[in-house]
């Protein structure tokens, strides 16, 4: 079995500042996007990078967490539970931060499907700089032109059995269909459309989607609900005090419509950390989060388990169609997802934790 996924892929750097100190830091770490377009600083990584972050006065830790990115999370979430094969398709520089991500996705048991290279310049550098009291910011250093390193073409891929999204492109749509045609499951967290990218390419994708997470992060579940036709009230859907109120009843119905017909849906809203399932026209399950689970990436984390667990099912001959069965995956899904997440780096759920946790959900 084999799950694939496309996207790009930075190294990811986590750094806790004191109050107040998130702007300073991030200043100082644009300051070294001169050094970085010119190959420079990178001798001795990532020890060199961790120094020289600890070197600045106001940080209190530093934690490297490897490659990270919105695809390899739910692929290495993925990875984690079922122990089969995971493959991703991505651009890769050459230098010593590429070398460190190959390192690290191959112990992870990531393959790197014939990655597309860029000759004289290094993979990018992500940094997540947060103070103590919550106040986060983002910088990524790229050695050339962004642009440079967007995710390869999937047009020569082998086929995989699985497929991972969170966009969409004319070569990606091509695949799912494929995917999907031949029995695999289609796993899609749509992110918001970027400047070439409309709402109807994400919509058209549907009928060929297997598993759709819809959060509410950087406003997306609102923008497919306005893209479906459905009027949403100023502040939807965070000021609503359940996931189970007409508009999400609206919002699923108009899903349903246009995707297959055992397709699971998940609405998640991204501050509460509150899931709600739904399969077909009347199983629904609606899971919160559990205190002390890290709100950062908790979606792409859920894509990964549900998406895991539903394999490790499918290897069972369990379905979603008993009952019992539905609400342990949907309850195992959110908890296995988020585990880990309390602590850096991240820890990912294992195989042992997928059988466990699928079991005494049943059980309860």
């Amino acid at each position: 079995m084999s799950v694939l996924g496309n996207g790009i892929l930075p190294w990811h750097v986590e750094v806790t500042v004191d109050p107040g100190q998130t702007a300073a830091v991030v200043s100082v770490v644009k300051g070294w996007q001169g050094a970085c377009r010119a190959h420079a600083g990178l001798a001795g990584f990532p020890n060199s990078l961790t120094e020289a972050l600890e070197a600045i006065p106001t940080v209190r830790s530093v934690v490297g967490e490897g490659p990270q990115s919105a695809v390899l999370i739910p692929l290495r979430t993925v990875r984690g539970l079922t122990r089969e094969r995971c493959r991703m398709s991505a651009t890769l520089g050459t230098g010593p931060v590429a070398e460190a991500i190959e390192r690290s996705c191959a112990a992870h048991g990531i393959d790197l499907d014939t990655p597309r290279r860029i000759d004289g310049a290094d993979s990018p550098i992500e940094f997540s700089i947060r103070d103590v009291e919550g106040a986060s910011a983002s910088v990524i250093l790229y050695p050339i032109s962004r642009r440079r390193y967007q995710a390869p073409s999937v047009a020569n891929l082998d086929l995989p059995e699985h497929l991972v999204l969170n966009r969409c492109n004319g070569g990606l749509h091509a695949l799912a269909r494929r995917v999907f045609a031949a029995g695999g499951l289609v796993s899609f967290r749509p992110r918001a459309p970027g400047q070439h990218e409309r709402i109807e390419d994400t919509l058209a994708l549907l009928p060929s989607v297997s598993q759709l997470l819809l959060s509410s992060r950087h406003g997306m579940m609102k923008t497919v609900a306005t893209g479906l036709g459905i009027p949403t009230p100023h502040g939807w859907p965070k000021r609503e005090p359940t996931l189970q109120s007409p508009i999400f009843d609206q919002l699923h119905t108009r899903l349903r419509e246009r995707m297959p017909r055992d397709a699971i849906v998940v609405l998640h809203r991204h501050a509460t950390g509150d899931s709600l399932f739904r399969c077909g026209e009347t199983r629904t399950c609606e899971v919160p989060a559990r205190p002390g689970f890290g709100p950062e990436s908790r979606a792409a984390r859920l894509q990964g388990s549900l998406l895991g667990l539903s394999l490790l099912e499918r290897q069972r001959r369990h379905t979603p169609s008993d009952d019992t069965r539905w609400a342990a995956l949907c309850r195992s899904a959110v908890d296995l997802g988020f585990q880990g997440t309390n602590t850096r780096p991240w820890r990912y759920p294992t195989h042992d934790d997928a059988i466990t946790a699928l079991e005494r959900s049943a059980a309860d």
